[in-house]
């Protein structure tokens, strides 16, 4: 049998060995899911308003990604409000973004949600809507994406 050559770093790119022509040919495997760095996103302090961005608002690259899971946290000790929405805003070619949400999902005091995300956009980010008049949100989000 050949020496087997090195491999690329790239942990979906193989070779593997076609023992009809016996030679060493690379392939490309799509059942092999790479985990990201987990993104995580936080509001403090918000009142009452509307499309609020994060602390530190990042773009999530999602283009190739086989799934995504978001998980929206409410258990700050600070959280007052019971009527908050997350909204995820896509983008197909990372200039224009939605106007209204790609997805939603709303939370109350003191829970934890946690939902997937259809995977055909190329980036999303999140904005905060508080409904709730008088309180204030204190909210996490965290994104995991797998490629």
């Amino acid at each position: 049998m050949a020496e087997i050559p090195e491999i690329l770093p790239y942990p979906r790119d193989v070779l593997v060995w076609d023992r009809k022509q016996q030679e060493w040919f690379q392939a490309h495997l799509t059942n092999i899911l790479v985990d990201q760095p987990l993104e995580e996103l936080k509001w403090t302090n918000t009142g009452v308003a509307t499309d609020v961005t994060p602390d530190t608002d990042k773009e999530i690259d999602i283009h190739y990604a086989q799934r995504v899971a978001i998980q929206i946290d409410s258990t700050h000790g600070s959280n007052t409000s019971t009527d908050i929405d997350i909204n995820v805003e896509a983008t197909l070619d990372g200039a224009t973004w939605d106007t209204i949400p790609y997805a939603e999902r709303n939370i109350g005091d003191a829970e934890i949600k946690t939902f997937l995300l259809e995977v055909s956009v190329q980036k999303i980010r999140l904005r905060l809507d508080n409904n709730n008049g008088a309180t204030t949100a204190y909210v996490t989000a965290r994104v995991l994406v797998v490629k």
